[in-house]
């Protein structure tokens, strides 16, 4: 597998190193697979004046641009008026950001005048569709894909020539435990769709991370060793265990005054490499407080926690070895 990596400049959709692989691609009447996040035309989407992002009332998930001109929640199916305000200042200008399969199609379309399938939730979603679109993914042409990255796993695709990997490593900048085993398992599996002479091109913000300097260039076992070198050192999973408290207010208390209580009430269980790490808001959709407890994951949990656990009223939520900090 021949894999490189591009640098995406500004809300630039498309990279000029991406751009110029898949025109020398569409010139040798070869296959291509351009993956993308999501669906729309951009990720989210930030008001011009006070910079919140556009969030759905009903989940607060990051409202997506779609080439309708609506805001759609890809979570709910919540979608706004045509002209929505900023729930915050009452703006009507927004600013997107990233790109999904609209976005990434609207600039194709200046590039190429290769005819391109697109595959998402929208396309899958009904059966004689689906059918239609199998049978045409398996005709002689070459083909050009667009699609979800969930959409491109579940489809009997052939090797293509080049895959290009839009953003694969947005998740990494989110607290997600798990976000780095993703991104792994997400190179290596459409790394395994290219045909023998094939190249694997990502285009992302950070080239420069370790995870395109190191990942790329290293052995699996080298990359495995220093991963879980970091790993150990920051005391993360596999070799730590965590509990997750989400500190939800009551009528007598704010959620910051339980989690000052529930810290006090912790302290004579503060042993033998059980920590509490300081209360934090997380990334997430409310503004509860959360606690954090580690503990080696030599230990059990009936050993070390289940005491002070019972101690706990019913208003908290107790989440076991999360895997990521959102909450």
């Amino acid at each position: 597998m021949r894999m490189g990596y591009h640098k995406r400049k500004g809300n630039q959709t498309l990279s000029f190193e991406l751009t110029k692989a898949i025109q020398e691609t569409v010139g040798k009447r070869q296959s291509i697979l351009v993956l993308v996040k999501q669906r729309g035309l951009a990720r989210f989407s930030m008001c011009a004046k006070c910079r919140s992002v556009l969030r759905c009332p009903n989940c607060q998930n990051a409202l997506t641009e779609m080439k309708s001109g609506y805001y759609h929640c890809l979570n709910c199916s919540y979608r706004s008026g045509l002209f929505p305000s900023c729930p915050q200042c009452k703006e009507m200008q927004f600013t997107s950001f990233g790109a999904g399969t609209d976005a990434v199609l609207r600039e194709l379309s200046k590039v190429t005048r290769a005819p391109f399938f697109c595959i998402d939730r929208d396309a899958q979603k009904h059966k004689k569709g689906f059918d239609d679109l199998v049978r045409e993914l398996q005709g002689p042409a070459p083909l050009f894909v667009v699609s979800t990255y969930e959409a491109a796993e579940s489809l009997p695709l052939e090797p293509f020539h080049l895959i290009a990997m839009i953003e694969p490593d947005q998740g990494l900048f989110y607290p997600d435990y798990m976000s780095e085993e993703r991104l792994w398992r997400s190179l290596h599996r459409f790394g395994g769709k290219l045909a023998t002479d094939g190249k694997l091109l990502v285009q992302t913000f950070e080239p420069e991370s370790k995870h395109w300097t190191t990942w790329i260039h290293d052995s699996p076992v080298a990359t495995a060793k220093s991963f879980l070198e970091e790993r150990q050192a920051l005391r993360y999973p596999p070799y730590f265990n965590f509990v997750q408290i989400e500190c939800v207010p009551t009528e007598k208390e704010t959620s910051e005054a339980v989690a000052e209580r529930i810290t006090l009430l912790f302290q004579p269980f503060k042993k033998d490499q059980i920590e509490m790490l300081p209360k934090y808001i997380p990334f997430s959709r409310n503004k509860n407080y959360h606690l954090l407890i580690r503990y080696p994951m030599k230990k059990t949990m009936h050993q070390s926690l289940l005491p002070f656990l019972n101690l706990l009223d019913p208003t908290v939520k107790i989440t076991h070895n999360p895997v990521s900090l959102h909450g």
